[in-house]
């Protein structure tokens, strides 16, 4: 190709990407079906506040706003000089952290678990939160999700192919999901109930009686349960995958 002839090639090319970027660039389907995300906009209402110098208590993302404490600073430093930590640790996690973390079950709920086979460190309980969707969603599945209620329980289900079905938190229902409400051919399709309490962002609590009913819905359910509440044999984290028969009938549940 002579230089005349690559001029005419490229310029044509040039013309190609500005008029057909948007056909070769199109999102997916599932990224234009995501909501915009909702603590970006409250982010965003709280520095339009703060520029026009309004004093704002922010009641958004969870982030710290009292310095980290010396002594973890410190344990940070020690820890990033040696160089035993410059490489990359296993997929798994250190497994010292990952017993530190069965042993803190043990201690808090009587929960005993295998630091090898049931613990993984995550970068976030948001990368658990939708990566675990992949798991157990096929696209046309069914979510149980609450609202209002963690934006991540609805968009990764979105992402997975799965449908969400939302859960009203009524003050009136003291904020916990009225469960006898799904219909049956919903409830028998569900594959996950997302469910935590003390609630965020309501701030309400679960009682035994509630605990033990969510336990017993259909057995094509997995149930990821982010309760922080004291329950014997119920750790704050946990899945389980129901044993039953029948619909809502008596069964137990088997951590997985």
């Amino acid at each position: 190709m002579d230089d005349r002839a690559r001029r005419k090639w490229l310029k044509a090319s040039t013309i190609m990407k500005k008029k057909d970027v948007n056909a070769y660039m199109k999102k997916s389907q599932r990224i234009q079906d995501i909501p915009p995300y909702l603590f970006a906009g409250i982010e965003k209402k709280i520095q339009e506040c703060r520029e026009k110098g309004i004093d704002v208590i922010s009641f958004g993302i969870g982030d710290p706003d009292q310095p980290t404490p010396d002594f973890i600073i410190e344990k940070a430093i020690e820890e990033l000089k040696n160089p035993v930590n410059h490489q990359y640790p296993s997929s798994a996690g250190m497994l010292s952290f990952r017993e530190a973390v069965a042993n803190w079950y043990q201690r808090r709920f009587g929960v005993t678990l295998d630091p090898k086979t049931e613990v993984v460190n995550l970068i976030g309980s948001k990368e658990g939160i939708a990566n675990i969707n992949y798991c157990y969603v096929d696209p046309g599945d069914i979510n149980l999700v609450p609202d209002p209620g963690y934006p991540v329980y609805s968009i990764g289900t979105l992402l997975a192919g799965g449908t969400s079905y939302f859960m009203p938190l009524k003050e009136e229902n003291g904020f916990l999901p009225d469960l006898d409400a799904i219909p049956d051919e919903i409830a028998d399709k569900a594959k996950i109930l997302w469910i935590g309490y003390p609630n965020n962002p309501t701030g309400a609590c679960a009682d035994l009686d509630f605990s033990r009913k969510w336990l017993f819905l259909p057995k094509s359910m997995i149930f990821w349960s982010a309760m922080t509440m004291p329950i014997p044999r119920y750790p704050m984290m946990v899945m389980y995958r129901p044993a039953f028969s029948g619909r809502r009938g008596k069964g137990s549940g088997d951590r997985i």
